[in-house]
């Protein structure tokens, strides 16, 4: 009960990640956050509390949000299963933290807040700043904000094409592919930022004094280790901190070995530059070994030449690539005492997305990496005397500011306008076609994809996906009419092959953005208003469906659901032991 992945599912396979991946995704996040010593944590979207079980007997207080009541409630039986009292649960969205001053001593402030691998799921940036800016007034003057799992916003091209360049059949062509991987990257529904947005994030919260962007750590080869980063925001202005430009900048290694020997006293600040990242390495050959084939060549060349290692693309070294969890522990190695020595691994301040800097100082000075990027912050010399004027360049400055972290984040995509579409296509073909004749599946895409001859390129539509339904629990048909229409809903939403009357939507993938729009297109098929609250309370087909007909037996029986759904994972357990000890 304390390592619940469901609902964390694999880009490549569209299946929960491994255990053992994700035992490592957990450990390596944990310790980071433990190395600022926290001892009141607040965390934003505390999911089914993998960081909480571990963090939590650590520290004083612990305060964990989340706008799934189902998961509350569950954390809530293993909290008073283990006694941990220091341990707060509150029922809230990630922008509305009102709600602390009700239900916790409003003067309450925290060391460190967490909102970790949840930004993902935010509508923009202008909602990931409100956030950011709300956390801050609940951090004490020397407290720090870490947010993990940030995925890279340059690197969005490199991901599209590792997922589509894995899920893509041998005799696939290349030209093909790509039109897949354009594909994907216009469908993209998550928030992406590049590491700029937080360095000059100062702007708009003036704050954070101090921003540390860091690679994933660990040694596993997974989305979350290669294209997504940590950042922690530090309010604390006492320290003494040494900048991007006190560092000398050492030759680039060739190997470890080099590495160890140029680091063996480090009695100055120094930066290796542009170490090229192993974990993006293949990725990286298979997209320019794609710009470089003929169309007409097939993916299953593409991977023999990437298999061969061969250098295809222009301006792009393949040698001496170094895996960043490789150098974390060779440093770890030289210096074992924790207070011996700096190290960050940041991307590389040449741009380059596949390269990444070492930072390394003695312990007694505090690296700031971001100052040095940071846009002018000097006051003008010119006097001003008009105090309205002063407002008005403030407003502005303020709205400009806005506008420019904006530009460091895509726009995700909103299903609702695609699934309204969708809708009314099938309204239409309803009046004018048989059941038969009607398509099963819809797909929106920008565009036709043509051959040469400006017909519809059949080959290259893309075919709908649908991931596979992950539950422990036994799959049950929705039955009633009432039933069906709410799954179908969420198996379009979700993009999932079938769900079960008794599945839980949030364990399923479901977020708070995804649940409204849930609920406006349930709402319309239902033809009838559909709480939102009753989404949160009632999150599976069986429940909701009662609690919208009306059906007390069901409303009654789904207060107990979560109880139920315990009894089953403990009962299937138990079987699989049993059947265990029987071979």
């Amino acid at each position: 009960p304390t390592f619940n992945i469901s609902g964390w599912i694999d880009s490549y396979t569209g299946e929960q990640h491994l255990h053992a991946p994700m035992q490592e995704w957990v450990d390596t996040t944990v310790n980071r956050i433990m190395a600022l010593k926290p001892k009141r944590i607040l965390e934003i979207g505390c999911g089914t509390g993998l960081l909480l079980y571990r963090i939590a007997p650590q520290c004083e207080r612990y305060v964990a949000i989340d706008f799934s009541a189902t998961a509350l409630a569950l954390i809530n039986q293993q909290v008073n299963a283990l006694g941990l009292d220091n341990v707060s649960l509150i029922n809230s969205a990630a922008d509305d933290l009102s709600v602390l001053k009700s239900l916790i001593d409003g003067q309450e402030t925290f060391d460190v807040v967490i909102i970790n691998s949840v930004i993902q799921y935010f509508p923009s940036a202008d909602y990931l700043v409100n956030v950011i800016a709300s956390a801050v007034k609940h951090l004490s003057p020397a407290g720090q904000l870490f947010i993990g799992d940030v995925r890279h916003l340059a690197l969005k091209n490199l991901f599209d094409t590792s997922i589509e360049f894995a899920k893509a059949p041998a005799d696939l062509s290349v030209e093909l592919l790509q039109k897949r991987i354009n594909s994907h990257r216009d469908k993209e529904s998550e928030l992406l930022v590049a590491p700029d947005f937080f360095t000059h994030l100062k702007q708009e919260i003036p704050a954070i004094k101090n921003i540390d962007i860091q690679l994933k750590r660990g040694h596993y080869r997974t989305e979350m280790s290669a294209y997504r980063y940590d950042v922690i925001l530090c309010l604390d202005n006492d320290n003494t901190f040494i900048n991007d430009s006190d560092f000398a900048i050492q030759s680039p290694p060739n190997n470890l070995l080099e590495l160890k020997a140029m680091i063996s006293d480090v009695s100055e600040p120094m930066v290796f530059r542009d170490l090229v990242n192993a974990r993006l390495l293949r990725d990286q050959l298979i997209q320019n070994t794609l710009m470089s084939e003929k169309p007409a060549h097939i993916v299953d060349g593409v991977k023999q030449l990437v298999d061969q290692g061969q250098q295809c693309g222009k301006g792009f070294q393949y040698a001496n690539s170094f895996q960043p969890e490789d150098i974390y522990q060779l440093v770890e190695d030289i210096y074992p005492s924790a207070s011996d020595i700096n190290i960050t691994l940041t991307w590389a301040k040449s741009g380059d997305p596949v390269c990444f800097d070492v930072y390394l100082s003695p312990k007694n000075q505090q690296h700031n990496l971001s100052l040095s990027v940071v846009a002018n912050d000097k006051k003008s010399d010119k006097p001003d005397d008009k105090k309205s004027d002063k407002k008005s360049d403030k407003k502005n400055n303020k709205q400009s500011s806005r506008e420019g972290l904006a530009a460091f984040c895509n726009q995700p995509i909103q299903a609702t306008d695609n699934f309204d579409l969708i809708d009314s296509l099938k309204a239409r073909l309803a009046k004018c076609l048989p059941d038969f004749m009607r398509p099963n599946e819809f797909v929106v895409l920008p565009s036709m994809p043509l051959t040469p001859n400006g017909k519809i390129d059949r080959n290259a539509l893309p075919k709908p996906e649908k991931r596979k339904r992950i539950t422990e629990d036994e799959f049950i048909a929705p039955e009633s009419d009432i039933e069906k229409t709410i799954a179908i809903v969420f198996q379009e939403m979700l993009n999932l092959e079938k769900i079960g009357s008794k599945d839980d939507f949030f364990s399923l993938g479901a977020n708070s953005l995804l649940i409204a729009q849930a609920n406006n297109r349930l709402s319309q098929r239902l033809d009838k208003k559909v709480s939102l609250v009753a989404m949160y309370r009632y999150p599976t087909v069986a429940a909701l469906a009662g609690f919208l007909s009306g059906n007390t037996d069901k409303q009654q029986s789904t207060d107990a659901g979560v109880a139920r759904a315990e009894q089953r994972k403990s009962a299937a357990s138990s079987r699989r032991r049993r059947k265990s000890i029987r071979l």
